[in-house]
This record gives C-alpha cells, sequence and structure tokens, in this order.
C-alpha cells in the first residue's frame, strides 16, 4: 500500500504503525516478565485457584515468541525509509535483548513447564524471522548495497600470461612498450524490433534494474552498459519502454524495504521452511497435550496466534509466487529445458495478465471540450 499512495494520512498511519511495532512487542516481553513470578509462585501452592494461574502463567510464557514472529515475520516492509537500512546495527541488539529476556522467562518456567518443547521451536521460528529482518536491513545499508553493486574487475583470460611475457622481457633487459587500442567490436548485445509480452516485460525490466541500481549508490555503469541500454530502448516503442519503466522502481523498492533478497537466495529459502515447519510442529505438540487448567479464552487466542501466523506465511508464499520475481527466477532456472520452459512461460503470462495493467493505469485522457470538437469536425469537412 506505501508505494501506491501518497497520501499523507496513509502515510502516517503506516509509519506508526512501523515505530509502534517494535515498541509494543518490548512492553508485552516486559508484562510477562514482571507477571512471570506471580504465576510462577502460584504453580508452587498448588491449589485448584493457583494452579489455573499457573496454568495461565505457561500460556503466556507461549505467547511470547509470537511477538518475534509478528514483528520479524512482514515480508513487505522491512524498513519504512532509506536511512532505517543503516540502523541495522540497532535491531540486532534488539534482538538480543528480547532473546535474553525471553530466554529468562523459558529458563524460569522450564522445570514446571509441560507446553516447553512448543515454546521452545516457536521461539526458534520467531529468531528466524527476526534475524531474516536484520540480514535484510543490513544488505539494503548503503555500504552492503554498494559493494553488492561493485563488480569484480575482469582483466580477460591472457591477463596472467601477458605479465608473465612482460616480466621476462623486462628483467632480460629487452625493451617493452604496451599499446592500448580501442577495440573496434561492439560487444553490446544487439536488439530487434518486436512487441514484448508480460513474461518479456517482467525479464528486461530486471536486467536493467540490475544495471541501474549502482545509481542509488552514486556509482556510473560502464559504457557497454549504457550502450546495452540505449540499443534496447531504441528498438523499444514508447509504450513497451514506459512499462518497463514502471516496473523498476517497483524493483528498488522491494531491494530496499522488503525481504525480497534474502527471500530470493537458497538459504534464505531454506530458513523458511524451517521456520514454517517449527511452528506446525509447536501447533501439532501443543495440539496434542493435555488442556486440563487452561481457560477456555486463552486456549482460543492460542489457536488464533497458531492459525494467525501459519496464514500470514501462507499468504506470503502466495504472493512470492505470483510475484514478478518469482517470475524471473523461474524462467530463468528453466530456460535450458524448452519444453517446460516454454509450458512455464505460457503459465506466468496468463498469471501476469490477470493483474491490473500498470502504466496504462496512470494514462489521463482529458475530455474534450465543445469548441475542440466543433473544430474537429470543421477539419474533418474540409478535408
Amino acid at each position: 500500500m506505501r508505494k501506491k499512495t501518497a497520501k499523507k494520512c496513509v502515510t502516517f498511519i503506516i509509519w506508526s504503525a512501523y515505530l509502534l511495532a517494535d515498541w509494543a512487542a518490548s512492553f508485552a516481553v516486559g508484562l510477562v516478565f514482571n507477571t512471570e513470578e506471580k504465576y510462577a509462585s502460584a504453580q508452587d501452592k498448588g491449589n485448584d485457584a493457583k494452579g489455573a494461574e499457573a496454568d495461565t502463567g505457561l500460556l503466556l510464557v507461549l505467547w511470547v515468541p509470537f511477538l518475534l514472529l509478528m514483528v520479524g515475520g512482514q515480508d513487505r516492509i522491512t524498513s519504512f525509509a532509506v536511512q532505517d537500512n543503516e540502523l541495522w546495527h540497532r535491531h540486532l541488539i534488539w534482538l538480543f535483548l528480547q532473546l535474553c529476556t525471553t530466554g529468562f522467562v523459558f529458563i524460569q518456567s522450564v522445570h514446571q513447564n509441560r507446553l516447553w518443547i512448543p515454546t521452545l521451536l516457536l521461539l526458534l521460528a520467531g529468531t528466524i524471522k527476526y534475524a531474516e529482518r536484520i540480514v535484510a536491513l543490513y544488505l539494503a545499508s548503503s555500504d552492503s548495497f554498494g559493494t553488492s553493486v561493485l563488480k569484480d574487475p575482469n582483466p580477460g583470460p591472457n591477463y596472467e600470461k601477458l605479465m608473465r611475457e612482460f616480466e621476462h622481457y623486462k628483467d632480460s633487459g629487452v625493451p617493452v612498450q604496451f599499446v592500448i587500442f580501442k577495440d573496434t567490436e561492439s560487444r553490446v548485445i544487439k536488439y530487434d524490433r518486436f512487441k514484448l509480452s508480460d513474461n518479456e516485460l517482467v525479464q528486461y525490466a530486471h536486467r536493467f534494474a540490475n544495471i541501474y541500481k549502482g545509481l542509488i549508490v552514486n556509482l556510473m555503469f560502464s559504457s557497454r552498459e549504457h550502450k546495452e541500454s540505449r540499443e534496447f530502448f531504441s528498438k523499444r516503442t514508447a509504450e513497451d519502454a514506459l512499462r518497463i519503466l514502471e516496473i523498476q522502481p517497483n524493483i528498488f523498492y522491494d531491494l530496499l524495504h522488503t525481504k525480497v533478497v534474502v527471500a530470493n537466495s537458497k538459504l534464505g529459502k531454506m530458513v523458511r521452511y524451517m521456520s514454517f515447519g517449527f511452528v506446525v510442529s509447536a501447533l501439532a505438540l501443543f495440539h496434542k497435550k493435555d488442556k486440563y487448567g487452561f481457560k477456555s479464552f486463552d486456549l482460543k487466542l492460542t489457536y488464533i496466534l497458531f492459525f494467525g501466523v501459519l496464514g500470514l506465511d501462507v499468504v506470503t508464499h502466495l504472493l512470492w509466487m505470483f510475484s514478478d520475481w518469482s517470475t524471473v527466477s523461474s524462467l530463468g532456472k528453466y530456460a535450458k529445458y524448452f519444453r517446460l520452459a516454454k509450458i512455464q512461460s505460457k503459465i506466468f503470462s496468463e498469471l501476469l495478465s490477470l493483474k491490473r495493467p500498470r502504466w496504462k493505469e496512470t494514462k489521463k485522457s482529458k475530455p474534450k471540450s465543445k469548441e475542440s470538437e466543433e473544430d474537429t469536425t470543421e477539419a474533418s469537412q474540409k478535408n
């Protein structure tokens, strides 16, 4: 919503929710920490009334990891502004303090807690989710982002052999002279004139976004990349060019303010499935546990938290499956398998066509006045 609106009231609401999220989680953990001693003493006394309070205390300890899952599990917004990415150290310290507080509460109740295994699994899942957010912030920070944009120097395959010969002739006293000449053969990819499909629009938008993203950290692209970009856009229609340019700001937004870089990596996909598996396992173990002594409202709230977290993960995965990033990643992965790539390209093309048109939404046609309509009619009659 944030990248599609410029309304100040909506932006203020998102900004307030972004700032309050971490504060609310810290406040809730502090409340649990303060009330844990009361519930622990109630469990030691052992009567029915105190036992009910003790069971409520067990659920309170179980609820704490959900805060990490909720705060760190949002894929669509990890930072509100570019400057927030530089504060990844602060989020790392916040995670450390939260783990210390949660770990203390967990250890304090583990000897009497029959729900310690589901609690531990949820704590691992919450740690993974918030660690994803910290890594995303770090990768989007100016230092890391600038380093990722820089390319390794490529002196060519004959550089080592050339330098050995140069040192040999130099040591032998033979005069050596380097002659630098300009390569007349252009290595720029040639493009033909044709109308781009939805898949090709997304693929080319990502290709040139990888070239242009160096401009974010004040880096210039090479002359070859400049020629390739000029060659490509000179062969495109105005509509295709504008449709590509509209996709690219979304790409830059995802790179700077979401978890897309983490989610698109192999390690990120693996730990994401691990986190989902931990939550499912915790739900299964909790469901099998004896519920005697728990209040009905507390049980309902616990199940709401479980299914809420799982539902968010499922929705996030579905959004990822139908995103432009998934399209580019999947089409590139199976490009060598012609038939599979052709079928997959057709599927993704249909999915992309279901989305609302991007550039056409921004086109506004001004209604013609009566005078202009009359002038048009007279001109047509004269012709």
